[in-house]
């Protein structure tokens, strides 16, 4: 059943905030990565303060396995559509050229694959639970984020920061979910990763 947890929608069974894991090094001096979806509509303004680019996951259906995702200034970035004809159900994530992006095929353990910077494996593998089932950790371009529930939001944070220090949020409200990402997290190369990863954790699937 699609619903509003976060927490059933992540397979979390903890809704502890952990405070902090590790003390591996933050993604803060990661170098600045290329996105493959080319590049964004409008330069990033210079105002003080962190600065945001919002991507809302539109959907008719009860489901986020098929919905439009826009991004700054209304443009559709990505295509996201289920055959639930198909055995087993692959999810495809289709940029505005029509090439793919990514793929999720549910089976009974589900697999996901991101052009350019995921290869085929287990999303499990790739969203592991940690030990007390309180959170998700994701490896990205060679550094570790963790996935945290957050009241009725997951926020994405380095691997050594508590869930305060987000860098990315995903929230929910009727037929839309909100991907929101500072520009720390796009130039970490995170966008693409994000995007599969906020369709997986919303899915309401078991992804382990």
């Amino acid at each position: 059943m699609y619903t509003n947890n976060p927490y059933a929608q992540g397979g979390w069974y903890n809704p502890a905030n952990p405070q902090t894991i590790n003390t591996e090094r933050s993604a803060n001096t990661h170098a600045a990565q290329p996105s493959i979806l080319g590049a964004l509509p409008y330069p990033f303004p210079s105002t003080g303060g962190p600065q945001h680019l919002t991507f809302h996951f539109t959907y008719s259906t009860t489901s986020i396995l098929n919905c439009s995702v826009y991004g700054p200034a209304s443009k559709k970035y990505i295509e996201v559509s289920t055959d639930m004809n198909q055995r087993p159900h692959v999810t495809v994530f289709r940029k505005y050229d029509g090439s793919v992006l990514a793929t999720i095929e549910w089976q009974q353990r589900p697999l996901v694959e991101i052009s350019g910077v995921l290869g085929r494996q287990y999303v499990a593998q790739w969203l592991p639970l940690s030990p007390n089932q309180s959170c998700r950790v994701m490896d990205a371009r060679g550094i570790k984020y963790v996935w945290t529930p957050v009241g009725d939001a997951i926020h994405l944070h380095p691997y050594n920061m508590p869930p305060t220090q987000q860098i990315i949020k995903v929230h929910r409200q009727a037929g839309t979910v909100t991907l929101d990402m500072t520009t720390e997290a796009v130039q970490a190369g995170l966008l693409e990763t994000a995007l599969v990863a906020t369709v997986a954790l919303q899915s309401g699937r078991n992804i382990d």
